[in-house]
């Protein structure tokens, strides 16, 4: 069940990969302006181990990110493409905060574990039983022992499960909605100034930074 659960958010992971690669590389080829289409399709390469490169494969997230945040603006200002720069910096940003997610994972869910172990064994704590022979004390120690033994696994397996269908959840749902609001922008056809388009998209990404934020200390 663990490695299921990897395995799936793995390959959710690389998927939203491929989205910014092709939403980035495709309006440059097209263009003509292939340096940006190699640079583009260099970040997203040097990305795709990141999941198993903790801990400095962090680093390697939060630069590949930066950089097709970049090269997305230049997408507007050189291409004009609007619409593949949103879906670009959305894929981008889902990538960027599963990356986090996977290298997180593991010390939540041991977290999660260690503490719902401490709340079962608060409340099912046995009271001495003096009744019992020394025969019967020895097989219920060897039965609370066992039992000690076979369930982390399984709990532990159950925690990542539920965290990874909560966090996927709430990015979705995230993500989303950050996608519509930014395609109905595009829709909506407004003169705006430079200055003005330049503080939008600043509260556009304060927005979605603050989103993916909260996602994360939901996820921990």
């Amino acid at each position: 069940m663990t490695t299921e659960t990897s395995d799936i958010t793995r390959t959710i992971t690389y998927a939203t990969l491929a989205v910014t690669g092709v939403a980035l590389c495709l309006p440059y080829a097209l263009q003509g302006e292939w340096p940006l289409a190699l640079i583009a399709l260099w970040l997203c390469a040097i990305a795709v181990p990141v999941p198993n490169l903790p801990p400095w494969g962090r680093v390697v997230s939060n630069v590949t990110f930066a950089g097709t945040v970049i090269l997305a603006g230049a997408l507007v200002t050189r291409v004009g493409q609007p619409l593949f720069a949103l879906i670009a910096v959305t894929a981008a940003t889902a990538t960027w905060d599963l990356h986090h997610f996977l290298h997180r994972l593991p010390q939540t869910a041991a977290a999660q574990l260690s503490a719902a172990q401490l709340s079962a064994a608060q409340l099912s704590a046995p009271e001495p039983d003096t009744a019992l022979t020394d025969r019967g004390r020895l097989a219920r120690s060897a039965s609370v022992e066992e039992q000690s033994l076979e369930e982390p696994d399984a709990r532990s397996a159950l925690i990542r499960e539920r965290l990874v269908r909560a966090h996927l959840r709430r990015l979705a749902v995230t993500l989303g909605l950050s996608l519509a609001l930014g395609a109905a922008a595009l829709v909506i056809r407004v003169d705006y100034s430079l200055r003005t388009l330049a503080v939008l998209t600043a509260v556009l990404l304060i927005g979605l930074g603050s989103a993916v934020a909260y996602l994360r200390r939901a996820s921990d």
